[in-house]
């Protein structure tokens, strides 16, 4: 890593990751994964799947944030797929450019003060998760990633 803050082959052999915040969040996502607990593994949910596809696509114009376009907060388009009565949470990840550039993007989450995506995605109790990802307007590529406690 160098000290302005690009990790050397970050996002592939032929790339450099750049962050906003420079090394210190890269080395403080370093630091947590290295206190963090282990997480059970997470099984496939094909609602959360479904539910995560369709935000995906409604986002391809070049929205973003959690609430789908006709005003459906995350969780209630989590409830539409079937998924009901369980704990619920979502991250999304744009610009990546593979599956592994989409997990490190969203632990070191650079320029996110309270690293929320990183508190989510290492949350114990989730035990299903669903991936949507597809072609973004502004960001190039959006990848939604729904968890659920069943």
């Amino acid at each position: 890593m160098t000290e302005d803050g690009y990790v050397i082959h970050g996002c592939g052999q032929n790339c450099v990751l750049t962050t906003r915040e420079g090394r210190s969040a890269v080395r403080e996502a370093i630091a947590f994964l290295e206190r963090q607990p282990a997480v059970v593994p997470l099984a496939e949910s094909g609602a959360a799947s479904r539910a995560a596809k369709s935000h995906a696509r409604d986002q391809r114009g070049g929205a973003t944030g959690h609430v789908s376009s006709d005003g459906t907060p995350f969780w209630e388009r989590l409830s539409q797929f079937g998924m009901r009565n369980v704990g619920m949470g979502e991250n999304i990840a744009y610009g990546a450019r593979s599956a592994e550039q989409v997990v490190m993007n969203l632990i070191v989450d650079d320029g996110v003060p309270d690293r929320g995506h990183r508190t989510n995605m290492f949350a114990p109790n989730w035990a299903v998760a669903g991936v949507g990802c597809g072609d973004h307007a502004t960001y190039r590529t959006v990848c939604v990633v729904d968890y659920a406690t069943q």
